[in-house]
């Protein structure tokens, strides 16, 4: 019998007893839930391969825990509950929690600028306050997508010090703070260091004094906990043909990332989370607050209302509280669904096509709950309005916000309509009616209204919960110009870094040239055009060219996802 099949046999579903406080064991899962999930996991494993695990939690006590597969091929050692996996961005929810501790201890407060504790930062940052870093809405260009637009190598990601340096010499933000929600891993960077500064102590130190030791989160650390990092952990791997390769963690990044944990940390932290131990009721509920939405600062179409760290969603009609990480080949998500009383919590140390895992899993365990929510959905659409492609096809495809260039692209078929922009945008679209397409996402109340009423529509207003948020104009496609994409070609500097990029004709579009530094996972797709001057790729990213009054070509504007208006001249 493999090693996989006695973990699913052995390890099947776990009416586990309770933590050290001694509480009675909660009832097990039901076996055909169990049997179900089980038989799900076992399609999704391979002998001697890496895994994960997947627990069930009531109020934080585990009642269906299944591990599977390697947490280190080498010396074929197996997950378990105790196993430490690397938590990539649900780190946030901890850095966050730390700030608001530290906040509710006086040691800073949430609407003071950034400013005051982390220095050297440029003018614009006087406007960012440290709420704004919490619920992303500071307009910081994120490190990560700055690093790979401008193949900056792992020097940039290296530490939150070389983090700051690179911000320091950025002195633009991508947007006014608190008007917007553009998910930005530089703020926690900057959160980090003034907590740093507030306290008189490292984040790790921090985290491990007054959250993880508090709760018995016995594992459970940042990088920098020098003790802890001793801790054997799972390593990660990704596949090579039919073998697998181990993977490193290229970033030195604390706040946004940078954590560790295993499952019995994180079931304390559930716990926690319904039956206190950490701070008092009004902290922990501000953990899970939605902002105060103003103009433009609209939710996120993917990531819902966003807390202290966490995505506020629905999940087919249920409240739910998410965190989510991805990264170097560990994969981590917790799904809390508050009303239930239930928690979800998945790790892996590979890319096994488990990304729907969670989901999956609340969907047999809440079977009944989601019943009622599917029912009404399935009524909705089939009242709803339907249109045929001629109906859609006067929406267009391409469209650039009027005051930014920011580019939204439309897919539209009766089957499926979507909508893409920068900056993490993507959500699926209904048609209601000639002039109106509205999102099915109830977590963003988004409308795209058109004008005129008939015919080519010349114009499509944002607008989210009745206030306007874009206004757009159709960018034609295809160009009514070829590109000259050996004049385009060459390299562009962004003086304030002094960074150079070079781009080469590839392919019918453009590229850039380098083999990127931070590996091939990073690297750009082609860049092709939808105008004579402006290019965009599969990415998020685009390029709009600059011309002098005689046509001659003098620089570029680059915009990578999540860190906007990156000016660079000709060289």
């Amino acid at each position: 019998m493999s090693l996989v099949a006695r973990l699913l046999l052995g390890l099947s579903f776990v009416a586990l007893g309770a933590f050290a406080r001694g509480q009675d064991a909660v009832e097990p899962l039901d076996e055909a839930s169990a049997g179900e999930l089980r038989a799900a996991l076992a399609q999704a494993t391979q002998p001697a391969a890496p895994g994960g695990i997947l627990a069930v939690l009531r109020r934080g006590e585990p009642c269906f825990v299944q591990p599977f597969g390697l947490a280190e091929l080498e010396r074929h050692e197996p997950i378990t509950r105790t196993t430490i996996f690397y938590l990539a961005s649900v780190a946030k929810q901890f850095t966050a929690a730390c700030v608001l501790h530290a906040a509710a201890a006086g040691k800073l407060a949430l609407d003071e600028p950034i400013t005051k504790r982390v220095s050297g930062l440029p003018a614009s940052y006087g406007a960012v306050r440290i709420v704004n870093l919490v619920e992303h809405r500071g307009g910081v260009p994120d490190i990560y997508d700055l690093a790979i637009g401008l193949d900056l190598g792992r020097a940039a990601l290296a530490s939150n010090a070389s983090a700051l340096a690179l911000l320091r010499k950025l002195p633009q933000l991508d947007f006014t703070p608190g008007t917007r929600f553009r998910y930005s891993n530089s703020g926690y960077v900057l959160l980090a260091e003034a907590l740093g500064v507030a306290t008189q102590s490292s984040l790790a130190a921090y985290a491990r004094a007054n959250l993880f030791a508090p709760l018995g989160m016995k594992s459970a650390h940042f990088n920098g906990d020098a003790e802890l990092a001793k801790l054997p952990r799972a390593r990660s791997y990704h596949r090579a043909g039919d073998a697998w390769e181990a993977l490193e963690i290229t970033t030195g990044l604390i706040g946004p990332g940078g954590m560790w944990a295993s499952l019995d940390d994180l079931a304390r932290w559930e716990r926690a989370a319904f039956e206190g131990g950490f701070g008092d009721a009004a902290l922990r509920a501000r953990l899970v607050q939605p902002p105060v939405l103003g103009p433009l600062a609209w939710l996120h179409p993917t990531l819902g209302a966003y807390g202290a760290g966490v995505m506020l969603n629905t999940d087919r009609g249920l409240p739910v509280v998410r965190s989510a990480g991805e990264a170097f080949g560990f994969q981590a998500e917790i799904l809390r669904y508050p009303e239930q009383e239930l928690s979800i919590v998945v790790f892996a140390n590979a890319d096994l096509e488990l990304d729907n895992l969670a989901e999956d899993t609340a969907g047999v365990v809440l079977r009944e709950e989601f019943r009622a929510a599917r029912e009404a959905s399935a009524r909705d659409a089939s009242s709803s309005a339907r249109a045929t492609p001629a109906d859609l096809a006067r929406f267009g495809r391409f469209w650039r916000e009027e005051d930014s260039g920011v580019l939204w692209v439309l897919s539209l078929k009766p089957e499926r309509m979507l909508v893409t922009s920068l900056g993490d945008w993507k959500f699926e679209l209904a048609y209601a009616g000639p002039a109106r397409l509205v999102s099915r996402d109830t977590r963003a109340p988004a409308e795209f209204v058109f004008e005129p009423a008939s015919g080519p529509a010349t114009r499509m207003l944002v607008r989210s919960g009745g206030v306007e948020v874009a206004r757009c104009r159709p960018h034609p496609f295809p160009p009514a110009q070829r590109a000259e994409l050996d004049e385009l070609a060459g390299e562009y500097t962004l003086t304030a870094l002094g960074v150079t990029i070079r781009l080469q004709a590839v392919q019918g579009g453009l590229q850039l040239a380098q083999p990127h530094a931070l590996g091939p996972n990073y690297v750009l797709p082609p860049f092709q055009a939808l105008g004579e001057d402006f290019f965009a790729c599969d990415a998020g990213a685009c390029l709009q060219f600059h011309r002098d009054a005689a046509g001659e070509l003098t620089g570029l504007r680059m915009d990578v996802n999540r860190a906007s208006a990156l000016e660079l001249v000709r060289r």
